[in-house]
């Protein structure tokens, strides 16, 4: 393998050990290759991109074009070492023909949209969730949540059972179904309700029927 440094501006993706996409970044340093790119037909082009992380340390990324001019990047494999994922190992892998750079870079676009679509099974990890915090609460805000609720569905995303987004926002919505029911059953009036007004628990129960959620 051939390469040499260049001063390319290289807008790139990288995934996790999950093989999903996590960050974009400009690398430090790019690298061309030559006689790497012609195996898979998804790729156009294979790069080494040399990263340097808050404490100065190097990261080495392989770095794949796909047909849509994307860059994604995985931490390179050692021989010998079992360095990356097997997610990671079947999402780049050129043998297998399974490397499709577009689907993975489209996937990033698609979440950094505040689509966070869920259908193709698209699970981000914790760094990019972490990245994406206020954007994915204030999305959940313009659909109708409060904002504890919303929270409450980014908590269960990014906390130990690592709940998709409809899953989250099935738990919350039940959580409110069960705390109205509470209120209406145990005929709990608070003050407001004294003065004429609608309890919390009313209010959230009208959000989940105006959202269609019962």
């Amino acid at each position: 393998m051939k390469t040499h440094g260049t001063a390319l501006r290289q807008e790139t993706v990288s995934i996790g050990n999950d093989g999903n996409p996590v960050t974009k970044n400009v690398p430090y340093q790019v690298m061309k290759t030559k006689g790497l790119n012609n195996i898979d037909k998804d790729i156009r082009d294979i790069r080494i991109n040399i990263n340097i992380d808050s404490y100065g340390y190097l990261d080495i990324e392989e770095a794949r074009q796909g047909r849509n001019g994307e860059w994604l990047s995985h931490d390179i494999e050692v021989k010998g070492r079992d360095y990356n994922s097997r997610a990671v190992n079947e999402t780049t892998s050129i043998r297998s023909r399974e490397a499709d750079p577009d689907k993975q870079t489209e996937a990033y676009e698609k979440a950094k949209e505040n689509e966070f679509a869920v259908e193709d099974g698209i699970q981000y990890d914790e760094m990019f969730l972490a990245e994406h915090a206020e954007e994915i609460v204030q999305s959940l805000i313009d659909e109708g949540y409060q904002k504890p609720e919303a929270v409450d569905i980014f908590n269960y995303m990014i906390g130990e059972e690592n709940l998709s987004l409809e899953e989250a926002k099935e738990r919350v919505n039940k959580e409110i179904g069960e705390k109205s029911k509470e209120k209406e059953e145990g005929n709990v009036e608070n003050e407001g309700r004294a003065q004429g007004g609608r309890d919390m628990g009313e209010e959230a129960y009208e959000r989940l029927e105006s959202r269609g959620r019962i």
